[in-house]
């Protein structure tokens, strides 16, 4: 959650920000500290009275204040009331980072779908089964990170660095004597991952490479995930 990032992006003093939202300072401590984690109630009361932008208090993700989100309104705090009855903040939250990275996904995907990836393989004669390697290279980065990150000697202070460096150094290999993945594929993600993805859905990717996984296993058929889930793992 990104709490005090919103409040520092109002340029507004704790102080100041606990008496327009009408709550203790501790707890508005404890929510910036992220000791605990605020209510549906609480968001919604940020949304109103300090024009907070979910996404941004969620994700970090700008723009910090909802009106200058256009496509989202004050409606989204109700909505995050009614589904907090559903579920738990920690649950609500997941489900929230889900929704974005499959957006993301669907990105990579809009592209293959306009052609990009699709006028690679034709040029190379490929069958159409080989069009899903996109996404099967997407799968064997976001394994190779998944290990990598949880290294003791891994520190990661840009995450689209990181996530490019870890395609650019990925080793291609063949199978029945046709590249298992091209050059070509490695130099498109990562233009794609430059050009159209912030620093802050990069640190996403890398946090939640659990959900990402399970996401690229959906454009997967099961017999191709069993051949390459876990090949990384040591």
């Amino acid at each position: 959650m990104f709490f005090k990032e919103f409040r520092d992006k109002l340029g507004i003093s704790q102080k100041e920000a606990f008496e327009k939202l009408e709550i203790q300072q501790a707890t508005l401590a404890k929510y910036e500290s992220q000791s605990i984690s605020p209510s549906s109630s609480v968001i919604k009361k940020y949304c109103e009275t300090l024009n907070a932008n979910p996404t941004f208090l969620f994700f970090g993700q700008e723009p910090h204040l909802l009106s200058a989100t256009p496509q989202v309104s004050i409606e989204t705090g109700y909505l995050l009331n009614d589904l907090s009855s559903l579920f738990s903040q920690d649950e609500l939250a997941q489900k929230l980072r889900e929704i974005l990275i499959e957006a993301l996904l669907k990105r990579v995907k809009g592209i293959i779908k306009e052609g990009t990836f699709v006028k690679l393989l034709d040029a190379f004669s490929l069958g159409s089964h080989v069009r899903q390697r996109p996404f099967l290279f997407l799968y064997y980065v976001f394994q190779i990170i998944s290990v990598a990150k949880n290294q003791p000697n891994t520190t990661i202070q840009n995450a689209k660095q990181f996530i490019i460096e870890t395609i650019q150094n990925f080793k291609t290999f063949s199978w029945k004597n046709q590249p298992a993945f091209t050059e070509k594929i490695k130099q498109d993600i990562t233009e794609l991952i430059d050009s159209d993805f912030t620093e802050s859905e990069c640190q996403l990717l890398i946090e939640q490479t659990d959900t990402v996984l399970i996401l690229l296993e959906r454009t997967m058929s099961p017999m191709v995930i069993k051949a390459h889930r876990g090949v990384f793992q040591s």
